[in-house]
């Protein structure tokens, strides 16, 4: 994960961790974890790449790349 090219991209956007989670009915420490690299939350990413981050910021699970 480019954790620093999606915080920045989401900055530019004007995108909250908190609104994906809301949004999303998550919480927002998995919000997190899945920008950070630490959690591969299908959903937030499906939610960031669907919204417009670019796929090569993103990490998927292992085989589960869309």
């Amino acid at each position: 994960m480019k954790t620093l090219e999606v915080k920045i991209w989401m900055l530019r956007k004007g995108i909250r961790q908190a609104e994906v989670a809301a949004e999303l009915g998550v919480s927002r420490p998995l919000v997190s974890m899945t920008i950070q690299g630490t959690a591969r939350n299908r959903r937030v990413l499906d939610w960031l790449k669907d919204h417009g981050c670019p796929e090569e910021y993103l990490e998927y699970p292992r085989g589960k790349r869309p």
